[in-house]
């Protein structure tokens, strides 16, 4: 079986922590060190739908986790959505970049939630999140706008991100009032409130997608997953690492995950060891681009091969990551 994997979440640790998800993930699988390591500039996520559309050209993918997401739980809302996610931007005298998400406890997330519901009540209704991590704005008004997703723009400077459209000054004049609104809730908060804190993000909602892919069993855990599932993905079935190395054989199988906790590292050590899958590719968030690792059946027999040092593993990823957006380095 040749299983692939994807872990898409540019919140979670294996893009905010590269050097320590190589690690963790090579210690529970060590034959990671016989693998093909290469960094590319399109996150996981871009991949991953590439993939489902069966189309190589598609350049706004990485818009549609949105679309997947917002399927189950808006489903009755219409016209303009955009996604809006709490983040802190590194202020410089001149200059300003996205440094990241900023995670957001239930009680900070209802006082926001309540707080720019009020102060933009003549712009735009706000949807809740169950997990907290971000909201669903519908504009009361039509609004044609470009505004790109963070992965896409994480430590870039202002200039490359900046909305476009019709719509851009409305965006940006949103943008601006959400950060005197966080300087003001900031500045009255008691000490719990995250200092990083500092301003909010809004990306576009793309249309879903046409479904056109070769696998013959999608699997996974997480939000990914039941919104591909919502969306009307066929060949979809909620089975974790250990149930597809024991159970029914697949030729080619995808297994989608949200965060490196939803994967079961070891069992899949397990499973190719065994052979039952004849080839692995992981794709992790790394940085601002992807980390695409690919190991083939045939070393399991390479005994003669040493496995690559570890230091020389990050030392060439860090090498190749400097070298992006401009080619894409493979690393051995």
């Amino acid at each position: 079986m040749i299983l692939e994997v994807y872990i898409t979440d540019f919140m979670c640790e294996a893009a905010i922590a590269p050097v320590e998800t190589v690690q963790s993930i090579v210690d529970a699988c060590p034959e990671l060190l016989y693998a093909k390591w290469q960094v590319q500039r399109h996150g996981p996520l871009q991949t991953l739908f590439n993939q489902l559309q069966g189309d190589e050209n598609i350049c706004s993918t990485s818009s549609l986790a949105s679309s997947v997401l917002v399927s189950k739980k808006t489903s009755s809302i219409s016209g303009t959505m955009l996604c809006l996610l709490p983040v802190q931007l590194n202020m410089q005298r001149d200059s300003f970049s996205l440094q990241g998400i900023v995670p957001l406890s239930k009680a900070h997330y209802q006082q926001l939630t309540v707080q720019i519901s009020e102060h933009f009540a003549k712009d735009f209704i706000l949807h809740t999140d169950p997990d907290n991590r971000f909201w669903w704005v519908q504009p009361l008004q039509t609004l044609e706008v470009e505004c790109p997703w963070p992965q896409s723009v994480l430590f870039q400077q202002a200039f490359a991100w900046q909305p476009t459209g019709r719509g851009a000054r409305v965006l940006r004049q949103w943008v601006n009032e959400c950060q005197m609104l966080m300087h003001q809730i900031a500045h009255h908060a008691d000490a719990s409130w995250p200092a990083t804190l500092n301003s909010l993000w809004f990306s576009n909602v793309a249309q879903l997608p046409s479904w056109q892919h070769r696998f013959d069993l999608i699997s996974g855990q997480g939000r990914l997953l039941e919104g591909l599932t919502a969306s009307g993905l066929s060949a979809v079935r909620a089975l974790k690492i250990a149930e597809l190395a024991s159970g029914q054989r697949y030729k080619h199988a995808l297994f989608v995950a949200d965060s490196m906790r939803d994967v079961d590292w070891e069992s899949l050590s397990v499973a190719f060891s065994k052979g039952i899958f004849t080839q692995l590719k992981i794709m992790l968030p790394f940085a601002e681009c992807s980390v695409h690792i690919t190991l083939k059946r045939g070393l399991r027999w390479c005994f003669w091969r040493k496995p690559r040092p570890m230091d020389s593993l990050l030392q060439a990823l860090h090498e190749s990551l400097l070298s992006q957006p401009k080619s894409a380095q493979g690393v051995r």
